[in-house]
């Protein structure tokens, strides 16, 4: 007979560890060494190819779409799938049930669960710094 082999789960880990400024600074270089081994997704690759050509041309419509993309990505990566949606330049997700609206324009995240908003800024500031890193020159 023929083999099957099982479907391969994604690869995850859970990190927990106590609140505090130098363990939070630990805990975010570990996620960065991790994040940097695995494979980036195919969309944000495309979505960064696209953002850097409409940089280039000077297209700040199509860099902000492409933008979006990546913020929709990344965020999907954490939280679960996001959608984007150009008219209302808004990326969509629910999360445990409950609705996330996050207004790319005033960079304002919508969402009725605190705890849950906040997670979601916090991210949301890590993408920006990731997409905007600060000149040292």
């Amino acid at each position: 007979g023929s083999k099957r082999s099982a479907p391969q789960a994604p690869p995850h880990m859970v990190m927990e560890w106590e609140g505090g400024a130098h363990a939070d600074m630990i805990a975010d270089a570990v996620t960065a060494v991790l994040l940097q081994t695995m494979e980036e997704p195919a969309e944000v690759s495309a979505a960064e190819k696209r953002r850097r050509i409409a940089h280039v041309a000077g297209d700040s419509l199509a860099k902000t779409h492409a933008e979006m993309e990546i913020v929709a990505a990344m965020l999907s990566a954490q939280f679960g799938p996001a959608q984007v949606d150009l008219e209302q330049r808004s990326v969509q997700l629910q999360v445990d049930g409950k609705d996330v609206v996050v207004d790319y324009e005033d960079s304002e995240v919508v969402c009725t669960d605190s705890p849950l908003k906040a997670r979601i800024e916090l991210a949301l500031g890590r993408i920006s710094t990731a997409m905007r890193p600060i000149c040292l020159e």
